[in-house]
């Protein structure tokens, strides 16, 4: 999913808006009505720094670089494996290395 981006998302009835920043980073989500009903703020791992998120938007999967969250294990999901943002590092080996020497880093 690099280079992708949702624009908005249907959920529970209603369009939910994404506004990112140019890394990728979902800070925004407004509704339909062009109320926000989620902010976040993330440092440079992943981390959230600032995050308020109302009704359905606490639902949102979507954070840091685009990518979706899983609130049980406290990871990001990188299409093929599990980024820990608290160590800065992904759980496995990236399954397409290419020629890069550092098969862990990103």
């Amino acid at each position: 999913m690099e280079g992708f981006a949702f624009v908005y998302i249907r959920y529970k009835l209603v369009l939910l808006f994404y506004h990112y920043r140019a890394r990728g980073d979902v800070v925004a989500i407004t509704d339909q009505n062009g109320q926000v009903v989620a902010n976040c703020e993330y440092d440079a791992w992943g981390n959230v720094l600032k995050g308020d998120a109302k009704g359905i938007a606490a639902d949102n999967p979507f954070g840091y670089a685009g990518y979706m969250y899983d609130k049980e294990i406290g990871m990001y999901y990188l299409v093929a494996r599990y980024y820990n943002p608290e160590h800065g590092v992904f759980l496995s080996v990236d399954p397409d290395p290419g020629d890069e020497e550092w098969i862990y880093v990103w």
